[in-house]
C-alpha cells in the first residue's frame, strides 16, 4: 500500500525531470504503470480475501486510486463504494466524494459527477467544528477538482466557471500565506485549463488535480 502511494509521485516528478525528453518519460512512465498495475492486482486479491473490517477506508481509496491509474474504472468504482461505506474521518470522507465524482466523470456520467460535487461542497453540515480557513480551503480544492473533471469532458464553460466559484471564495479570506497559496494553485489551474482549451481530451485524464 506505501508503494502504491508513492506511485503517482514519481510519476509527476517523472514528468516535471524530463518535460524535454518525451522519450524517456514516456519509458520510466511505462514502467511505473506496469508497477501499478501488478501491485494493485496483489493488493486487490489481498482486499478481497481478508475480512471486511481488517481494510481500512484509507486502504479501499488508495485501491480505488490505483485502480483507476491501470484504466481498471469498474473495479475502482466498487472500491470507493467500499471507502464510502466505511469512511468516518473528514479527510478520508471528502476524498472519497471527491474520487467518485471525478470517476463518474471519466465512465461517461457527468451529470451524477456534479451531484457528488456538490455533496462535497455540502460536507460542512455534518463536519461543523472546522475554522473558517479549512472551510474556505476544502471548498476552493473542490472547484478546482470539479474544474478539472469538466475539462476532461471538454466542458471548458463550466470548467471556468468552478474556478471563478473558487476564486469568489478566496476574495473572502484574509492576506496570509495559506491564502497566498491557494490563490497561486487556483491561478495556475486556471492558466492550464485556458491553455488546453479546444484540444479535445473526451475520455482521458490530460488534467489532473494532482
Amino acid at each position: 500500500m506505501q508503494r502504491l502511494a508513492k506511485l503517482p509521485q514519481e510519476n509527476v516528478e517523472t514528468m516535471k525531470k524530463y518535460v524535454d525528453d518525451p522519450a524517456a518519460m514516456q519509458t520510466i512512465s511505462s514502467f511505473i504503470n506496469q508497477e501499478n498495475t501488478f501491485l494493485v492486482a496483489q493488493a486487490v486479491e489481498l482486499a478481497k480475501r481478508l475480512p471486511r473490517q481488517m481494510v481500512s477506508a484509507p486502504e479501499f481509496l488508495a485501491i480505488a486510486t490505483a485502480l483507476q491509474a491501470a484504466y481498471e474504472l469498474g473495479p475502482a468504482e466498487e472500491f470507493l463504494n467500499y471507502a464510502s461505506q466505511i469512511a468516518k474521518d473528514f479527510n478520508t470522507k471528502i476524498a472519497v466524494i471527491r474520487a467518485t465524482a471525478n470517476l463518474k466523470f471519466l465512465t461517461g456520467k457527468p451529470e451524477e459527477g456534479r451531484v457528488d460535487y456538490q455533496k462535497a461542497l455540502s460536507i460542512f453540515a455534518a463536519y461543523t467544528n472546522f475554522d473558517d480557513f479549512t472551510k474556505t480551503a476544502t471548498n476552493v480544492y473542490t472547484h478546482v477538482a470539479w474544474a478539472y473533471s469538466e475539462a476532461n469532458i471538454n466542458s471548458f464553460d463550466l470548467a471556468e466557471q468552478q474556478l471563478e466559484n473558487a476564486q469568489s471564495l478566496l476574495a473572502k479570506l484574509p492576506p496570509s500565506p495559506g491564502s497566498a497559496n491557494l490563490n497561486a494553485q487556483v491561478s495556475q489551474t486556471t492558466h492550464r485549463i485556458q491553455t488546453g482549451r479546444g484540444t479535445p481530451h473526451q475520455g482521458t485524464t490530460i488534467y489532473s488535480p494532482h
